[in-house]
């Protein structure tokens, strides 16, 4: 994994469409920690933001301003018991997507072992070839 303490450009979509750069924080959303192993399909929101946004003076939180991935974004599922990546990144497979809510991706929880604990990886490309890999240690447990 690359280090992500050091300042890299992002670039990032507000959702509006408006193009800009930006080195940024992403979240899982709605990342409850504990998943069932069964036929249900999950939906992990992203929640990207600035991570030093300008400064302004409003009423509101700038960091509910929330920002879309690049279209060259992917994810991976990695698995912390075995230290082997289970989905590596694809460019078809694991494309992360985005409505107007947030950038999002569907993972089908079936296939994966109970009772072990799973992190999510980003990877983002850039225009220039760059290959941006972000591990901010979003871990989650399969239960039965």
């Amino acid at each position: 994994m690359e280090d992500t303490n050091k300042k890299m450009p992002h670039l990032y979509l507000d959702m509006d469409g408006v193009q800009a750069d930006f080195f940024g924080a992403w979240a899982a959303k709605n990342n409850v920690g504990n998943y069932k192993s069964d036929t249900t399909k999950y939906r992990f929101r992203i929640n990207a933001r600035d991570k030093y946004p300008a400064r302004s003076f409003t009423t509101s939180s700038i960091y509910n301003v929330n920002k879309a991935l690049p279209q060259a974004s992917y994810w991976s599922l990695y698995d912390l018991k075995s230290e082997e990546v289970i989905v590596d990144f694809d460019t078809t497979y694991t494309k992360i997507s985005c409505d107007a809510t947030s950038s999002y991706f569907d993972l089908y929880m079936v296939g994966l072992e109970p009772e072990r604990y799973y992190k999510i990886l980003i990877k983002t490309v850039l225009p220039t070839g760059e290959s941006i890999d972000v591990d901010n240690d979003y871990i989650f447990k399969i239960i039965r």
